[in-house]
């Protein structure tokens, strides 16, 4: 039996975020709450979108900018965790929201995303936040050989 779809809202001082009760449970809670940032810093209206079964999906519509988007947190401080995290999000959006929880280096950082990024051609943006700071970086100016985080 197909399970029926319901929405919650989380109003946040500058934005919204909706929530379908068939977002991914064990990703949920992260999710909600990197949304709820996003409204809340940026002012954006977002929806966690229901996940479904079997199927590589975004886990956002950020509605103000009319983009589907990927979440990744990266709790691992290796190079390989952020090219696998970008990895698997680029089969899945071609927005990228990245936040880092570990103590990774900014050179083990920098070159983990620049070397996906030349093999993920599909991926347009990538937006990483790290101690509550949100930096957005296009695909062109990753893949420039003098990109600085």
């Amino acid at each position: 039996m197909k399970k029926h779809e319901t929405w919650r809202i989380v109003q946040t001082r500058f934005g919204h975020v909706q929530i379908s009760n068939l977002h991914g449970k064990n990703e949920m809670v992260e999710n909600i709450r990197i949304a709820c940032f996003l409204a809340n810093k940026l002012g954006y209206s977002i929806v966690l979108l229901a996940r479904p079964e079997h199927l590589k999906t975004p886990d956002s519509k950020n509605v103000t900018l009319n983009i589907f988007q990927e979440y990744k947190v990266n709790k691992t401080p290796t190079k390989s965790a952020i090219d696998n995290m970008l990895r698997y999000a680029s089969k899945q959006a071609d927005h990228i929201i990245l936040e880092i929880q570990s103590e990774i280096s900014d050179g083990d950082l920098r070159r983990g995303i620049y070397e996906r990024m030349l093999r993920t051609p599909n991926v347009k943006t990538l937006c990483i936040i790290k101690h509550d700071i949100i930096t957005r970086y296009e695909r062109e100016q990753i893949l420039d050989k003098d990109w600085k985080l």
